[in-house]
């Protein structure tokens, strides 16, 4: 005995059970397999005519017959919500003999899936790349309306006789922000015949203005070029893959060489100590970690009698548009004649001080600045998921008060700089962003695994606003927060330097650290500033309280 018991359509013209009966009857049964022209799981069985596809999901094996009919409703409900399937696809229930358990299946109008090309018929490559972008877009409109993932891959898209896209795989997936496109894009370039750098142009072009026009942020551009430049395609393939990255990517730039002095690598082995010669810090004593307030920086600035120590590199993080702890920061940074240095993101955010520390940092070109979020956001006036209510009104209030050159200023910095056995990021390394994922106790060993699979020895980073060595030395992991640490004892490390503007470890103060670049030996330095000054600002600029006292707390 057979019977149907009809679930439903997504809309309302979907197929009878009489038509699922005859279909059943009468049309081809075969198994799915990748490869062939209906691909898919090896446990679903097909009947094919020259008008229908049926799917018997047997692999589903339901318990009784309500575990059938929930999964069903709850298929076509999710279906239904994001209609990117034919609207005549309908669900049912596939009874045969006795007391069994239903079989669980959909039919649908047969399509033409996009991986058989022979398949649809003569057509020139720009029409099929233009189905290929149809794909593309209609996954990535899925991704943003619905934060749902689609198996993107052209078996699993096809088109009917109006040309009309659809995806035809049964199952949706969780977003992963791209990282599935990109593949998508790897086995595009390796795969397809007769494939030219003016498709791939084309192609990278199309994703471009999609990505930029629905997430309205092109900081995804370069995630994705940097996920394309990394896959493995063959030599002959390189410069298809340099095609699609070169044409993906934002104006912004994702990574920057800095090249610093030959010397400023790891000593390998650490050299032994020899007699201390006499030090080349014009102080008598090497700074303090913990500094009184610092005189102005007129008073011992490079024109005046201390020598520039060129060996020094200076670290900096989170200055969070606080102009007197950025002021206290550099007048240091000038008395020990250090010039040269990073800047870890986020100049602007939670402060005052906006243009002010914007203009501060326009007059030191040797510290060079990767985008940290809330001047990416201040840039774009986007806010990705993590932005606190305080947070977002402090960068709405700042894009007001900041001059079209002060945001270029913000929006032309690299979302990284790497050098021969360094990276430096605002957030982790981890991050395909570059500046939302934190490095901390939980989330320290991954990223210094992925430090070493990528031949890296350090990061430097921000965004926790703490001063913080993590590191691997041999078959240790830990911390360290000692004033001064040889880096080169570590196999990795990564570095946080506290922040300039808002610490929070406790105690108030402007944090940097000071890398010597002949012993890779790292100070972390806190110094004392006025920060009441900062305090008073932000009341009379009527800034959340909250925001106002932190500062005094060190949190």
């Amino acid at each position: 005995m057979t019977d149907i018991e009809i679930i439903g359509a997504l809309a309302a013209s979907g197929f009878g059970d009489d038509e699922i009966a005859l279909n059943l009857e009468h049309g081809g049964l075969l198994h799915a397999r990748h490869g062939e022209t209906f691909t898919g799981r090896p446990g679903t069985q097909l009947c094919v005519s020259d008008q229908t596809v049926v799917k018997l999901r047997t692999e589903l094996s339901p318990r009784n017959n309500a575990e059938a009919r929930s999964y069903c409703f709850r298929a076509l409900a999710r279906e239904q919500e994001l209609m990117v399937h034919h609207p005549q696809k309908t669900w049912f229930l596939f009874y045969e003999g006795g007391d069994r358990s239903p079989a669980i299946g959909n039919i649908t109008p047969r399509l033409r899936p996009l991986h058989d090309r022979a398949g649809l018929g003569p057509m020139p490559d720009a029409a099929y790349d233009e189905l290929i972008c149809g794909m593309i877009r209609l996954y990535l409109e899925t991704a943003e309306k619905h934060d749902a993932g689609l198996d993107i891959s052209c078996s699993n898209f096809a088109i009917d006789a109006q040309q009309r896209l659809f995806y035809v795989d049964d199952d949706f997936y969780a977003w992963d922000e791209f990282l599935a496109l990109s593949q998508f894009i790897g086995v595009l370039i390796r795969g397809q015949e007769g494939l030219t750098t003016g498709r791939c142009e084309a192609l990278a072009g199309c994703l471009r203005n999609t990505v930029a026009e629905l997430f309205r942020d092109p900081i995804w551009n370069n995630v994705i070029a940097e996920e394309v430049r990394g896959l493995f395609v063959p030599v002959a393939k390189k410069e298809l893959v340099q095609a699609f990255v070169d044409t993906v990517q934002d104006h912004r730039e994702a990574h920057r060489r800095l090249e610093l002095p030959l010397s400023a690598q790891r000593p390998r082995p650490a050299p032994e100590p020899e007699p201390a010669p006499p030090t080349a810090i014009a102080a008598p004593t090497p700074a303090p970690a913990v500094a009184s307030d610092p005189a102005p920086a007129s008073e011992h600035g490079p024109t005046g009698a201390a020598p520039r120590e060129s060996r020094l590199f200076a670290l900096l993080a989170d200055i969070h548009a606080n102009a007197p702890a950025l002021e206290a920061a550099l007048g240091y940074l000038d008395r020990r004649g250090i010039q040269m240095g990073l800047v870890a993101g986020d100049v602007v955010g939670y402060g005052p001080h906006p243009g002010a520390c914007i203009d501060l940092l326009r007059g030191r070109p040797e510290l060079n600045l990767v985008q940290g979020n809330h001047d990416h956001a201040v840039v774009t006036g986007h806010f990705p998921t993590g932005f606190s209510s305080v947070a977002k009104w402090v960068i709405e209030w700042t894009i007001g008060r900041l001059t079209p050159e002060q945001k270029a200023f913000l929006d032309e910095m690299p979302l990284a700089l790497d050098g021969p056995n360094w990276l430096a990021v605002h957030g982790a390394p981890t991050d395909k962003r570059y500046f939302n994922a934190y490095v901390y106790d939980m989330t320290y060993e991954e990223n210094l695994q992925d430090l070493a699979a990528r031949g890296l020895d350090y990061c430097f980073h921000g965004h926790t606003h703490l001063q913080k060595i993590y590191f691997k030395k041999g078959d240790e992991d830990g911390s360290c927060v000692a004033q001064r640490q040889p880096l080169w004892d570590y196999d990795q490390a990564l570095i946080c330097p506290g922040s300039v503007g808002q610490p929070r470890g406790g105690k108030p103060g402007a944090e940097l650290a000071v890398l010597d670049l002949d012993s890779w030996e790292i100070e972390l330095i806190r110094l004392d500033y006025d920060f009441r000054r900062t305090m008073a600002d932000m009341r009379t600029l009527n800034f959340p309280p909250n925001l106002v006292e932190r500062l005094e707390a060190g949190r």
